[in-house]
């Protein structure tokens, strides 16, 4: 076969894959009913679907990247590429100027999950000498922090899994999460949810798609524009419904 010849098919090859490319880079942990992993390629969750909905419709190609929270979050701070955004990222005062904050998705309850032969916490004042479990990395665990929990009493956790099995095993007394994540985690792990105790909200939190400063602004605006665009539509409010009601 001729070079030139060859040339051209790896030119072809290189166009067709090249023209596939994702835009846009979506890295997410996987989070009970709000980013449920269904597949590599494939995400499901409130967030989940609010995302996969909403570029799809505007036809933004994306691409699924599942790692762990804190690695999520560095990677897409330190993103040199400026195509790296980040779901469900909750908005807060730490980090307001670390990120661009594209799109609010939804707004979460975050409350304590205690169990029958425990008090019931209706805010951090009564959490006493209580061992409190927590996602690391989260604004959660910073909540706990500000409001002078000390680290004997945080049990941090780089899985939501393990602070489920811990507060059923009862190795910690609490479990401060979102509640529809953290209830979903109880019922996988075959407890009757009736008996959990959910105490009052303490904070309602924002959840939002955000990205690296480095991201064009003309892809930001693409991207939020794609979601606020099905934020107007019934299907979102019958999402919103489906997975917060209660």
């Amino acid at each position: 076969m001729k070079p030139h010849i060859v040339f051209l098919i790896f030119f072809a090859l290189f166009n067709c894959s090249h023209s596939q490319a994702a835009e846009v880079i979506i890295r997410t942990y996987e989070f009970p009913n709000e980013t449920d992993r269904l597949a590599d390629d494939q995400i499901g969750g409130i967030a989940g679907k609010i995302i996969t909905a909403a570029l799809s419709a505007q036809h933004i190609r994306f691409q699924l990247i599942w790692q762990p929270w804190l690695r999520a979050q560095a990677e897409v701070k330190s993103d040199n590429e400026g195509n790296s955004f980040i779901i469900p990222l909750t908005r807060n005062s730490e980090r307001e100027n670390q990120y661009v904050w594209v799109s609010k998705l939804y707004d979460s309850n975050i409350a304590f999950l205690t169990l029958p032969g425990k008090t019931r916490i209706d805010s951090i004042a009564d959490v006493g000498k209580y061992k409190v479990g927590v996602l690391a990395g989260t604004g959660y665990e910073a909540t706990l922090q500000r409001n002078g929990l000390n680290s004997e009493q945080i049990d941090r956790n780089t899985e939501e899994t393990r602070n489920a099995k811990k507060l059923l095993l009862g190795r910690i007394d609490a479990w401060y999460t979102g509640v529809i994540g953290g209830m979903h985690l109880l019922r996988k792990e075959g407890y009757d949810i009736r008996k959990v105790q959910i105490g009052r909200s303490i904070d309602t939190e924002a959840d939002y798609i955000a990205t690296s400063k480095s991201t064009p602004q003309a892809l930001v605006d693409k991207v939020r524009n794609a979601i606020e665009r099905y934020k107007k539509t019934p299907d979102y409010e019958k999402l919103i419904k489906s997975y917060l009601s209660n």
